[in-house]
């Protein structure tokens, strides 16, 4: 069966996380939701890399509220 690969990838980088709060599969979900409402949303895209290989700018980048922006 081939994964979907970008659930496989933010299923790997929850399983990473390790906070204990609540299960990998899950985790990846929300955090597979949240990328999923914000790219809706703002129009913004991730690139096609691994979640965990992703910089700090370009998670920057993707996260920034314009709204927010002097």
């Amino acid at each position: 069966m081939v994964q979907d690969q970008p659930f496989y990838s933010v299923q790997r980088f929850a399983a990473e996380d390790g906070d204990g709060g609540c299960s990998p599969a899950d985790s990846a979900i929300m955090a597979l939701t949240l990328f999923t409402v914000w790219s809706a949303r703002t129009g913004r895209v991730l690139p096609p890399v691994p979640i965990a290989e992703l910089t700090a700018q370009q998670l920057e980048d993707f996260w920034a509220d314009d709204r927010t922006q002097g």
